[in-house]
Parts: C-alpha cells; structure tokens; sequence
C-alpha cells in the first residue's frame, strides 16, 4: 500500500519519529490533560527495541498540524509452545475539531494493511472503548470477552491524594519505593499465567524489561510473584503467579497491609479469567464487568476466542 495518500483535506501518512513531541500536543487537546514531556518520544523508543516496529499512521491538516493518529504496538503472541507476532491497538486520537470526519476509520484501516503485509498474525484491541467500537463493527473484529475487575479496598488513609495537593508527590513516592523495596526481585525471564491451550501475551524478559521502564515493578512475597504498577493511589496488578490458594491469601494479605502503610487505598485486578490466580480472586473477591476485548486473526490458526488477557498486557499498563 502506498504509505501517503490524501483523504478529504487530510495528508495521511505513517507515523515516524518526529511526530512524537506533536502527538502529546494532540493528546492534550484530545483529553484536556498534559503528559510528561517527552512521553510518546520515552515509550516509542522502548518499543523499537521490540520487533517487529511500531505500525502507526497520522492525518495531517494543509497547515501541518497533525490532528489523528493510530498505532499498532507489536507483542509476542504464545500457544502451544508456539511464538507469533501480533499486535495491539494503541494511542488513537481524534483532535475534538476534526472528529466525525472518517479519519479514525481511515487510519485503522491503514494500520491493518500495513500489518497484514508486514507479517502480522493476530490484531487485539485493549482497553480503548472507541476503539473497540470502531474495529468490532467497520474492521471485521470480533467480540472476544469481557474482562472481569476485582477492587480490594486497604482502607488506608488518603496519604497519596494529600500529597498530590500539597504537591509532595516526590516525596511520597520515595517513601511507596522504599516500602517495596524489600519485595523486589529481578525481571523474571517469564511471567505466564495462563495455560499453554489458550493464546496469551508472550510475557519474555524483554517483555517485562520494556514494562519496567514504563513504570511497572515485579516483587516477590513468600513463594507469589507479582506484577504492578501503582497511578493515583492505587495499584494495578499486572498479574500474579501464586502456586496454591493459601500462597494467594497470603500475599494478599500483606500486600494490603504494605499499602496501608503506603496510602495506597485500593488494590485492583482486571483479567479474563482463565487461569489460578483468577479462579483464587473470584472465589474471594467479587467482580464487576470492565473491559471489553475484540481481536482480528489473519490466519486461521489462531482463533480470536482463544485469547486470554490480564489488564497488565495492555498498551497502557
């Protein structure tokens, strides 16, 4: 496919490096909040360490504004002791002014002919709902499942909320490493949870480094190895390896008194639920109806009902 072409009174082009600084510009009009300068730039960069590279498209205004984007992020597809590459939809955004125009359409139309000659296998979209949206009824996606949240409340006092308003982050942050710093261990050199049948993220060492960088950290209690992140005062298990139900009850136990002491108020686990760790939430925890998967298979090998996810495999984990 030719890689620049004119829809309306757009350029559509692929994404290269030097749109990186204007696609955070975008995103702040597209969510009315900043990111950290040099963001798209510091997560692009990691992932062309990965292969294959990023397939990411724009559509460009005639004054040179890019106003939409769209990115396929490459992953590591497992089953069966087999590797595949697929990939995720990832940092779709529509400048407000340029909306209902076809352009959201236009460029995942792009991407996925793009990948399709690139060697791409298997195409899945988490957790962007327009997205889901878009794919499932003009690009042929199919609806997978629905993702299952656990929420475990600590109940410890606001510390990070009071921090964040006396502008003491900083220090806060300091004070929630140094709690976890007695439970970190090394990037693993695999984190599946999953059975071998089902279609999973291929979690590889360089996987787990690459979600390292982006803020994500692996620490062990007694014989369970967990995977988090922690945003606004809660922590986001990635995933979670524990060998029994006593093992599970164990960590969750300490893992809500480590964040009592953090200001950590709420513990949260998102997943498909096919593995233990799962099955060791849903008998504990009560779940509510989160995200909803779709997908995309250019070959019949890998069948799109096979895929199983936890919220740590998204893009924006």
């Amino acid at each position: 496919m030719d890689a620049t072409f004119l829809y309306q009174d757009y350029t559509i082009r692929k994404l290269v490096a030097d749109d990186y600084t204007a696609m955070e510009q975008l995103h702040e009009k597209v969510y009315h909040t900043t990111t950290r300068k040099g963001f798209y730039t510091n997560k692009y960069q990691h992932y062309d360490e990965l292969l294959p590279p990023i397939i990411g498209f724009v559509a460009i205004t005639a004054i040179g504004e890019i106003v939409a984007s769209v990115c396929l992020v490459p992953v590591k597809l497992y089953q069966q002791k087999q590797i595949f590459i697929g990939a995720q939809w990832a940092d779709a955004m529509v400048h407000p002014l340029h909306q209902h125009k076809g352009l959201g359409l236009v460029l995942c139309s792009s991407c996925m002919q793009y990948a399709k000659q690139t060697g791409i296998d298997f195409i899945f979209c988490l957790p962007i709902e327009a997205t889901f949206n878009l794919v499932t009824t003009k690009l042929q996606h199919h609806f997978v499942s629905t993702m299952l949240c656990y929420t475990i409340a600590t109940h410890a006092l606001p510390f990070a909320s009071v921090a964040g308003r006396l502008k003491l982050e900083g220090w806060h942050g300091s004070w929630v490493d140094t709690l976890f710093a007695q439970y970190k261990v090394p990037i693993q050199s695999s984190l599946q949870s999953f059975s071998s049948e089902y279609l999973t993220i291929f979690r590889d060492e360089q996987f787990l480094t690459y979600k390292e960088k982006m803020g994500n950290c692996i620490i062990r209690i007694g014989a369970n190895i967990i995977w988090f992140t922690i945003k606004k005062g809660t922590l986001f298990i990635g995933d979670m390896i524990a060998p029994t139900e006593k093992d599970f009850m164990h960590a969750i136990a300490k893992l809500k008194r480590t964040c009592c002491y953090a200001g950590i108020r709420y513990i949260v686990f998102q997943t498909t639920g096919a593995s233990n760790t799962a099955a060791y939430y849903s008998k504990h925890f009560k779940a509510t109806a989160s995200y909803k998967i779709g997908a995309f298979s250019f070959t019949e090998v890998l069948q799109v009902q096979q895929l199983q996810l936890t919220q740590g495999d998204a893009d924006n984990f």
